[in-house]
């Protein structure tokens, strides 16, 4: 049963710790006809290096406290480099709008409600 409770806490702080922490990944290049299933991307298998010819274009990592990361590559020769790194951006503030509205939900459903001062509630 302990090992039971354990496995348990792991999967809560794991959770945690993905719903709390926003990594975003923009990679330029080809993938292999290996990487792709009809037209679907078969993403367990997308990784760059392994035998792609992907580049990591840019990197954000953002945490709960909102010390953030990032990574811009440097490599011109990357096509699309431009747009690719607009689509990151877009990305990433995208994805802080969507965590942001999940956390909003889940503290909605907290016993007693929640109101944000957006929305007229709260001091």
């Amino acid at each position: 049963m302990a090992k039971g409770i354990q496995a348990a806490l792991k999967d809560l702080r794991d959770l945690v710790d993905d719903l709390t922490t926003l990594e975003v990944y923009t990679y330029g290049g080809t993938l292999e006809t290996t990487d792709i299933d009809g037209q679907a991307i078969k993403w367990e298998k997308f990784t760059p290096g392994a035998g792609s010819n992907l580049k990591l274009v840019a990197a954000t990592k953002v945490l709960v406290d909102f010390d953030a990361y990032s990574f811009q590559s440097s490599d011109t020769s990357i096509a699309n480099r431009v747009e690719l790194l607009k689509l990151h951006a877009a990305t990433v503030e995208s994805s802080q709008q969507g965590r942001a509205e999940l956390l909003k939900t889940f503290l909605e459903l907290l016993p007693g409600g929640f109101d944000t001062p957006a929305a007229g509630g709260g001091t």
